[in-house]
């Protein structure tokens, strides 16, 4: 990459051991597996995800996991060492992060509030290990993977350590919705709160929107067909173009459809 010459290293305790980490450096060099490069894991990551094509939503997710979780354990290894040691330190972190997302190691500290001077109180509480979730787990290793196949593609490696490596594995789903009959209940409780608040959780019944996002735009068209934009935010500012879903209204003749098709009308006149 840079045009200097590459040198492999190794270490050993013994002079048996040092003979074999000299067969195992020029076997790499004969069958052309060494790293290409001294670059670090971290400045591959930040080579990766600056080029790498996707939504921002998506990309402020993978930043949030690079320097929450993979920067501070493995961004400083270089990638001719990570190569070498192939797909278990990848594995083992897996381990570490399904256990604890601190990687604790069982040891007892306080989680302080803030990492600034500060006086303690009840929200500087002793270390709970929270393991990471499974799907956050698999993202990591979809980071490192797409990163280290970038790296593979622009010669810097010759062999994709992840390629062997076995992800977390998704737990079964086990959704647990409410029954029609509850989510009647709901609704009714709503609209006799507020009609407004009430429009809103039948809506979101009908149509599925997600709540974690915005619906910030309803509109009808003939009556029959309801339109919801989801505006996806982070720090106040938008991060992904809205998202325009249609859904058909069509067999809901009941005296909710007709109170929102007045509701909108008089909404969209104010």
């Amino acid at each position: 990459m840079t045009g200097r010459q590459l040198v492999l290293s190794s270490s050993a305790d013994t002079e048996d051991a040092a003979v074999l980490g000299r067969d195992r450096l020029r076997e790499q060099v004969r069958d052309d597996t060494a790293a290409r490069t001294n670059v670090t894991l971290g400045y591959l990551l930040d080579e990766w995800l600056s080029g790498h094509e996707v939504e921002e939503t998506t990309r402020a997710s993978y930043r949030l996991l690079i320097n929450g979780f993979i920067r501070p354990t493995l961004g400083a290894t270089p990638l001719a060492q990570l190569c070498r040691r192939g797909p278990r330190p990848f594995e083992q972190l897996y381990a570490e992060f399904r256990a604890c997302r601190r990687r604790c190691h069982g040891r007892s500290f306080v989680e302080h509030r803030t990492p600034r001077p500060h006086t303690c109180d009840q929200r500087c509480a002793a270390h709970v290990c929270k393991p990471l979730a499974v799907s956050s787990v698999r993202q990591c290793h979809a980071v490192l993977s797409g990163a280290l196949s970038a790296a593979k593609r622009w010669g810097w490696i010759i062999v994709n350590p992840l390629d062997a490596a076995q992800r977390s594995r998704m737990p079964a789903p086990k959704p647990n919705p409410p029954s029609t009959t509850e989510a009647a209940k709901i609704a009714n409780t709503a609209w006799a709160q507020d009609a407004e608040w009430g429009t809103f959780v039948w809506l979101t019944f009908i149509t599925g929107a997600h709540l974690r996002n915005h619906p910030c735009e309803i509109s009808l068209a003939r009556s029959a067909r309801v339109s919801t934009r989801e505006l996806v935010e982070e720090d106040e500012r938008a991060v992904s173009p809205a998202r325009v879903q249609e859904h058909d209204l069509d067999g809901i003749r009941t005296p909710r459809a007709s109170a929102l098709t007045r509701w909108c009308r008089t909404w969209g006149n104010e």
